[in-house]
């Protein structure tokens, strides 16, 4: 502030000296054309004189005395005038070079103001200059009434347990920020010059709801911050600071934060949701590729304020039981207004804590603008949430000079994210996620002792030490099963997929794959067994019934999310890990759960072609019934499962052109085989076929969108004999008949796929 104070006065100064240079030139300019005037008259009397001494020749020599008197008494007015104009002019020039140094200085010093308005700014600047000149114009105005939020909106949510004051924040911040400020030193000029940085806080407006809240924290934190980090990003190559894939953005979901396509809704379908979410974005991988770093909550005047905040923000180890106390009618009759600032505070508090917790993320903040709190919980104590309430235009103007930049809205954000960020892989797996979830206190909802691993009393226990079953009972049935599974899960991941002919023979009770990768896992490392003619070791049921074991068992063992996504479903790798069983899951949320059904029976139908035309269909598992989900993004938990054969790799024309396939005859063959078993595809595009080399052609996959189609007519059973000879082809014993209309549409998809291949081919 003291900088900015000096340089408007800086500018005044140069102001006022440059309308009193003006005045000067305006006074010299009549007193040089009165000297110039005097020095003519001056020359014009001395050449009268000297005219009237020698006119005549020898004659004006002999003139008396008496004339030369009379005509040097005539001379010494006229040199007197003179003299004084002389000395006017002579002090007039003294005065113009004073002047002229004075106007020197004055530009150098009105070059130098201009210098540091219009020179780019250094980090220490650049903060601090935003925020004089575009966090201190920010005013709130709160038009109506505080909004007085309903218990019922957060019932049902989880609730932190205990709040403690985040006492370590600002050392943790200072010591961030003193490592960015080592990498980015003072020489270092990158960021925008005064004048923009002016510039661009003149757009800033009044705060009157939440959408002002947001529409200002992406304008002019988020861009600001992102220059900042994108710098940074760019010198510190050795990551001193940090190091990621990517950069740092912002999102607000739903809108882009949502892998399986289902839209998050809030409680009041009259309120949208402005959540936004700041994330380390690499635009070179898909959306749940990209990590997310911590929640932002935007809360308008009319759900918040800071002294809402000051008020009632406070540690406390019964947070919940505060909840139901505001409503009581001894509270409200004694302090109605406090109640009330409670419970805001606490809702937004609930809220940003669900968040935090659906992204399984450690770190959040509620904003209001003006004043912001900076939230954390640890993974060992989730049940306890430390804030820290940072007001910067108050901090800044009573803080120390040293900690100017640190303590104002674009430092604090700065430091926080690097913190997010050095934290960001500090996360529990799937079944440490389901154990804290089931101890966490919930709004309205009884709290229930469950008892965890080692401490039973202490959730880090699920978090820290390696998750098991609970039940006594159940770690004393340590059988044979048990033990193959442990050892099959070291590396079960590494595995290659099975092949083809492989899972068609587990799912029709035939003979193992001696080409299968994994044969010699499926014949319990039995060597020599692995090349001669074996039937598969369980048959399908018990293959499923061992799958749904060890998924009870857990869902970190033997199941990989592959961070690909579609529409409807989540793609997974998993491995029975018994029998090194190695295959894809297509897994969904619940509000999918009747595409994947209807895909499920669409496999079933298609089962004479599995295997060579699409996948082979191994089964479904519904987590729910296990009392599980899989997450694997913010709000988006997979719980139902459909398993598959590999089905190939995704069409690209380098392998394409390396294969030597007629691609699109197979393509068209593999639809044409959809067709026969009286199935329309109707999602034909280049990302649902798949090159398969072990069946040197296609497979066509996904079929939520799918559909039946004409009328089948049985073509007898086959003999014996018959079914040893079609045993490892495709079985095709239906006869379909086709409307006229269906007809068509079977013959544009077939036009659809041949368009499909060659886009590819042609890119």
């Amino acid at each position: 502030m003291d900088q900015q104070n000096d340089i408007d006065a800086l500018r005044q100064k140069v102001q006022e000296l440059e309308r009193h240079i003006q005045e000067i030139k305006l006074q010299i300019q009549p007193r040089k054309r009165q000297t110039k005037t005097m020095k003519l008259r001056d020359k014009a009397i001395k050449r009268r004189i000297y005219n009237k001494l020698h006119r005549g020749g020898h004659k004006r020599e002999r003139q008396t005395d008496k004339k030369h008197e009379k005509a040097l008494h005539q001379i010494q007015p006229k040199d007197s005038a003179t003299q004084e104009a002389q000395e006017q002019t002579k002090l007039l020039k003294q005065q113009t070079k004073m002047l002229k140094q004075q106007t020197k200085m004055l530009e150098q010093q009105t070059q130098e103001i201009k210098r540091m308005l219009l020179e780019p700014t250094t980090l220490d600047e650049y903060i601090k200059e935003w925020h004089a000149s575009t966090f201190s114009k920010l005013t709130i105005h709160l038009d109506g009434p505080q909004r007085d939020p309903s218990t019922a909106e957060i019932l049902g949510k989880w609730q932190p347990e205990a709040l403690k004051e985040w006492t370590t924040f600002l050392s943790e911040q200072r010591l961030i920020l003193n490592q960015v400020y080592d990498v980015l030193s003072p020489e270092v000029r990158k960021f925008f010059c005064r004048v923009t940085i002016r510039d661009i806080g003149d757009s800033v407006g009044p705060i009157t709801d939440e959408w002002d809240v947001e529409d200002f924290s992406r304008r002019h934190i988020e861009t600001s911050m992102g220059i900042i980090m994108r710098h940074l990003q760019s010198v510190d190559t050795l990551g001193r600071v940090f190091r990621i894939d990517g950069q740092v953005d912002f999102m607000v979901h739903p809108r882009h934060a949502n892998p399986l396509g289902i839209m998050i809704r809030s409680s009041d379908p009259n309120v949208p949701i402005i959540t936004r979410f700041c994330l380390c974005e690499d635009s070179s991988v898909s959306l749940d590729l990209n990590t997310l770093l911590y929640v932002w909550e935007p809360k308008g005047p009319e759900d918040l304020t800071i002294q809402d905040l000051r008020a009632v923000l406070r540690p406390t180890s019964k947070f919940g039981a505060a909840i139901f106390a505001t409503e009581g009618p001894a509270v409200d009759d004694a302090l109605p207004s406090t109640a009330a600032a409670e419970k805001r505070v606490q809702h937004a508090i609930i809220e940003t804590y669900n968040k935090m917790m659906d992204s399984c993320l450690e770190y959040g903040i509620i904003t209001t603008g003006q004043a912001m709190v900076f939230l954390h919980f640890n993974w060992d104590d989730p049940k306890t949430l430390h804030y820290h309430i940072a007001e910067p235009r108050l901090d800044v103007a009573l803080g120390p000079e040293e900690d100017a930049a640190l303590l104002t809205t674009l430092g604090q954000y700065i430091a926080f994210t690097i913190m997010a960020i050095t934290k960001s892989s500090n996360k529990p797996t799937q079944e440490q996620r389901l154990q804290i979830r089931k101890i966490l206190p919930k709004v309205g909802v009884p709290s229930v002792l469950v008892s965890l691993p080692d401490d039973g009393d202490n959730p880090s226990s699920c978090f820290l030490s390696q998750t098991r079953e609970s039940d006594t009972e159940k770690q004393g049935q340590k059988d044979e099963q048990d033990t193959r599974t442990t050892r099959s899960n070291e590396g079960a991941q590494d595995l290659p997929y099975c092949t083809q002919k492989c899972l068609l023979g587990l799912v029709r009770g035939e003979f193992l794959d001696s080409a299968c990768p994994n044969v010699a896992l499926h014949c319990q490392h039995r060597e020599d067994e692995a090349g001669h003619l074996k039937r598969h070791p369980v048959d399908h049921t018990e293959w499923l019934r061992l799958l749904g074991e060890q998924f009870k068992h857990s869902i970190d063992e033997g199941i990989t999310y592959q961070k690909i996504f579609g529409s409807m479903g989540a793609l997974f790798k998993v491995t029975l890990l018994a029998y090194g069983y190695t295959f894809i899951s297509k897994g969904t949320r619940v509000e999918h759960a009747e595409s994947l059904q209807h895909e499920a029976e669409i496999y079933q139908r298609l089962k004479p072609i599995q295997g060579v035309h699409v996948p082979v269909f191994l089964g479904a598992i519904d987590l729910q019934t296990m009392d599980k989900n899989y997450w694997i993004y913010f709000g988006t938990y997979v719980v139902h499962m459909i398993f598959l054969s590999w089905g190939g790799h995704p069409l690209k024309r380098d392998l394409m052109n390396a294969v030597k396939i007629p691609w699109v005859e197979r393509a068209e063959q593999a639809l044409q085989a959809l067709h026969h078993q009286g199935v329309l595809q109707r999602d034909v595009e280049w990302s649902n076929i798949l090159g398969n080399a072990e069946v040197n052609g296609v497979m066509l996959i996904n079929f939520d969108c799918a559909c039946v189609i004409g009328k089948s007519t049985p073509l007898g059973q086959d003999t014996p004999e018959e079914e040893e000879e079609e045993r490892g082809r495709t079985r095709e014993k239906m006869c379909f008949s086709f409307s006229e209309e269906e007809e068509e549409l079977a013959a544009c998809e077939l036009s659809e796929i041949r368009d499909a291949i060659l886009e590819v081919l042609e890119e």
